[in-house]
């Protein structure tokens, strides 16, 4: 009998665990501090993220409203909460959106309705979008025109999936983010992907620069072309810069099977790791080439791996990328005695087939 009641007496617990967690409808495209419990037929997206508490879902009804579904903050929004999802893929009369059916490396076909960007007087030093709460996700937002960064993850096990940052939901027209497109700082097990497009951006596209930015992924994503993966539309600088001097970040997982990134286009190097990043693994990505391996070199190596010491010596896989067109090396890597190499292509498809030469090899 007392496992039974053990179970009666959790029951209420469950039940109101539950019932804690909410969905928070947007159905107003303004820029206003509404209460949302109050006036659920006006909730607006601040006014969604100021009321949202952990196991909320946000998600959007513009029924009534013409299209496109653009918001236009004149100020710094709330950040996303602990375990708050804010789901853009939830949309209503948003046209049709959905998550993307195809892979990076062969062109995404994601469909996205609500885009987020800054008016002429919303602060230079602020990022369109903060995510400081352990947990949460933002998922099928369109981030776009802001003077600073588009998105900063500044919490633990954040996921960002779906998004276009630096590029209007067409997929194809550039709009960056002045100072770059994600920017990852006190942020352990941060994802990104499968369905990201960070493109168009000034600065990097995806920046890593903090002590507790480890064990970061990115899978199924593409970085510096538009989401077809056949356009030019790079970053100013580099598509993923991390940034380890002085400090050493703990494993970072780059690609993967059937979850490839492409890194294209960009300004700088596809891909930069400095100093001591432990076990990184770099798997089935193309770097300076996009869907149907189209040249779309990256300006600088495509990926560069700079350590001066035996002690910031990498160990990890690098195998099954694509390596093309880049105005630098395919893979300029000082001090590469610790990585595993295996089926590259550097200058040419897996098969070997094609002249995909980079300017240095």
């Amino acid at each position: 009998m007392r496992p039974a009641l053990s179970l009666l007496f959790l029951a209420p617990l469950l039940l109101a665990t539950a019932a804690d967690a909410a969905k928070i409808t947007v159905r107003s495209d303004a820029d206003a501090t509404v209460n949302c419990s109050v006036t659920p037929t006006a909730c607006t997206l601040r006014g969604a993220l100021s009321a949202a508490t952990s196991g909320d879902t946000i998600v959007f009804d513009f029924i009534g409203l013409d299209q496109p579904r653009t918001i236009t903050i004149t100020s710094e929004l709330p950040a996303v909460a602990a375990g708050v999802i804010v789901d853009g893929l939830d949309c209503t009369n948003c046209g049709g959106v959905s998550a993307s059916t195809t892979t990076a490396t062969d062109g995404l076909d994601t469909a996205l309705g609500v885009t987020i960007t800054a008016a002429f007087t919303f602060p230079n030093s602020k990022p369109l979008l903060t995510a400081s709460g352990a947990g949460a996700t933002v998922r099928g937002l369109v981030l776009v025109g802001g003077p600073d960064v588009g998105l900063e993850l500044d919490a633990d096990n954040l996921t960002v999936e779906h998004c276009f940052v630096g590029i209007e939901a067409d997929g194809v027209t550039a709009n960056g983010n002045a100072a770059g497109g994600i920017l990852v700082l006190d942020s352990a097990f941060a994802t990104i992907g499968p369905g990201v497009v960070v493109s168009g951006n000034g600065g990097h596209g995806i920046e890593l620069d903090d002590d507790g930015a480890d064990d970061f992924t990115i899978i199924g994503s593409i970085v510096g072309a538009d989401a077809s993966a056949t356009l030019d539309r790079g970053n100013q600088f580099d598509g993923l810069s991390m940034d380890a001097t002085g400090r050493q970040f703990a494993r970072a997982v780059i690609g993967g099977a059937d979850v490839g990134n492409v890194f294209a286009g960009n300004g700088g190097n596809g891909v930069t790791w400095v100093g001591h990043i432990h076990e990184p693994s770099f798997l089935e990505n193309h770097v300076g080439v996009g869907a149907g391996l189209v040249p779309l070199g990256n300006d600088g190596h495509g990926l560069s791996s700079n350590q001066d010491s035996n002690e910031d010596a990498h160990e990890g896989p690098i195998e099954d990328n694509v390596f093309g067109d880049n105005g630098g090396a395919g893979a300029h890597l000082i001090r590469p005695e610790g990585f595993s190499f295996y089926g590259n292509g550097f200058g040419t498809d897996l098969a070997g087939t094609l002249d995909l030469g980079n300017d240095e090899e």
